[in-house]
């Protein structure tokens, strides 16, 4: 029993075939301007790509200058002097000191 979905799909075929008859002949006139096109398109897909590389590129040397200024300023901030004082307030710290005597001969 193929007959009822034989005649469907030849009733899809009619009316797709005149559509498809109608498209044709633009198709065939857009062909050569597509092909001409082409090289322009994948040139503006590998600029694309380039750009979007440097961007990266930027944000990644962007990135770098924050991070190299912060390290600037605390460079900065350990050049600043600190008072004589503060060096020699008491501490509760114990230190030991270790000597070590060596004796070198001549032979």
């Amino acid at each position: 029993d193929m007959k009822p979905k034989y005649e469907d799909l030849q009733k899809k075929y009619d009316d797709v075939k005149p559509k498809y008859d109608d498209m044709k002949p633009r198709y065939e006139d857009m062909k050569p301007k597509y092909e001409d096109m082409k090289p322009k398109y994948e040139e503006m897909i590998r600029i694309n790509k380039e750009l979007e590389a440097k961007v990266q590129l930027g944000k990644v040397n962007d990135d770098l200058k924050v991070e190299q200024d912060k390290v600037k300023k605390e460079e900065a901030d350990c050049d600043k002097t600190v008072s004589y004082t503060h060096l020699t307030l008491p501490t509760i710290l114990l230190v030991q000191i270790s000597v070590v005597a060596v004796s070198l001969k001549k032979k």
